[in-house]
């Protein structure tokens, strides 16, 4: 599924490689390669399709996937690494997750590095809810991501 990126809001110049290196340096995770090729581009957007389901339960719950926050820890806007602080800080958010995306609220989808510091699946963490109870599955990749979301037209 293609996603067409907003950059209008939020305006951001493009990430270098070495910024993202820096990250990946500074924070320890690796970031899997279609993520770094978007977020290099596209810092600080909001997908032209944004909303996913998430299984919580036996419900499914439809959630939404904010801006595309930018690896520049020197942004005006909201960032990952300050995002990541904060949250483990104020919020305890568990240590193997990276949030990348705010999902409004106070949520956020994260990468989860549980079962691979590869390949990090994707998760909905929902910060109301302490430690590992507030993280349910997504998708197995940042592709399978972008393939599940959708408008609420669609």
């Amino acid at each position: 599924m293609r996603v067409e990126w907003d950059t209008s809001i939020c305006e951001s110049q493009p990430l270098s490689a070495q910024q993202i290196e820096g990250f990946e340096k500074i924070t320890g995770f690796n970031l899997p390669a279609d993520y770094r090729e978007i977020v290099q581009r596209f810092p600080n957007s909001y997908p032209s399709k944004s909303s996913f389901r998430v299984n919580v339960g036996n419900e499914l719950f439809i959630a939404g996937f904010g801006i595309l926050m930018t690896l520049n820890p020197f942004s005006e806007h909201e960032n990952v690494l300050s995002t990541l602080i904060r949250l483990r800080k104020h919020q305890d958010l568990p240590e193997n997750l990276l949030p990348f995306a705010a999902g409004g609220g106070g949520d956020y989808l994260c990468f989860s590095y549980s079962s691979s510091a590869i390949e990090p699946s994707v998760v909905f963490w929902f910060h109301e809810v302490p430690g590992p109870e507030g993280v349910y599955p997504v998708a197995e990749n940042f592709a399978g991501l972008l393939d599940i979301l959708f408008t609420e037209a669609d």
